[in-house]
């Protein structure tokens, strides 16, 4: 399953790879697809999956309000 995000201040390799580092860390997450150009970012995932961990994490972080 893929679920698609939007957010902001994802602008260079550094960033990718912080959030890389840590959505694969949560539970059914298996891949994780950052486009720094139209600041999305989709997620491959197992459908039990917890999307609001995702959403916090991302939130905390400053790569979504």
């Amino acid at each position: 399953m893929r679920t698609s995000f939007k957010v902001k201040n994802v602008s260079c390799g550094a960033c990718v790879s912080d959030i890389n580092t840590k959505l694969l860390q949560v539970n059914g997450v298996y891949g994780v697809f950052a486009n720094i150009a139209t600041q999305s970012l989709d997620v491959d995932h197992t459908d039990n999956t917890d999307l609001d961990k995702i959403n916090v994490i991302l939130i905390e972080s400053n790569y979504k309000e």
